[in-house]
């Protein structure tokens, strides 16, 4: 309806690249264009408008293109850490929500997350975790494994799981080619 379509985040993103880079957008073809034309305007604009926090983003050069487009860099001299990303909320709004296939339910709220997180975190600090070290989780999707990534990632790490269904054997030769300091299970 008429009504959704203007309360939609992706109108709310089309006035703010307007009201930002003074252009006009009359529908979603003018805002891909805008984006192939423009990508460091475009891209500024989306991390503004969802919030992305990093060091240097407002700085960075947006897009460095390179002969082979898998070799592009992107806010190059920035940093940023999903992990920070992921856990600004400090609230009671579910952050993630399970349900197994006997159909429980558990969920946990942002802020819960938060202290969950900030919990693992510690732990992997203690055992040494640090940027560029591999923790790995060979575990269900579970709440337990997101709690996990977000520790390890926000201290820098590299995060791999496997299914907890997978043959021991087939995830000791995934995990053994990482050469994890953790193995989360």
């Amino acid at each position: 309806s008429p009504e959704r379509v203007a309360a939609a985040n992706l109108t709310a993103f089309c006035r703010r690249v307007e009201r930002e880079w003074r252009v006009a957008l009359a529908d979603y073809a003018a805002l891909h264009r805008f984006s192939v034309e423009r990508p460091d305007a475009f891209w500024r604009s989306i991390c503004r408008h969802a919030g992305i926090v990093g060091d240097g983003l407002e700085s960075a050069e947006v897009l460095i293109k390179a002969p082979c487009m898998a070799d592009d860099r992107w806010f190059a001299g920035s940093h940023l850490n999903f992990a920070e990303n992921m856990l600004r909320r400090r609230d009671d709004v579910e952050a993630l929500v399970f349900r197994d296939e006997a159909g429980t339910r558990r969920s946990l709220g942002f802020a819960a997350l938060a202290e969950e997180v900030a919990r693992a975190q510690a732990a992997f600090a203690r055992l040494g975790v640090g940027v560029g070290d591999r923790v790995v989780g060979y575990l269900p999707n579970v709440i337990e494994a997101v709690v996990a990534m977000l520790a390890a990632t926000s201290l820098g790490a590299i995060w791999a799981s496997v299914a907890a269904d997978l043959s021991a054997d087939a995830a000791l030769d995934r995990f053994g080619q990482l050469e994890p300091l953790v193995l989360v299970t």
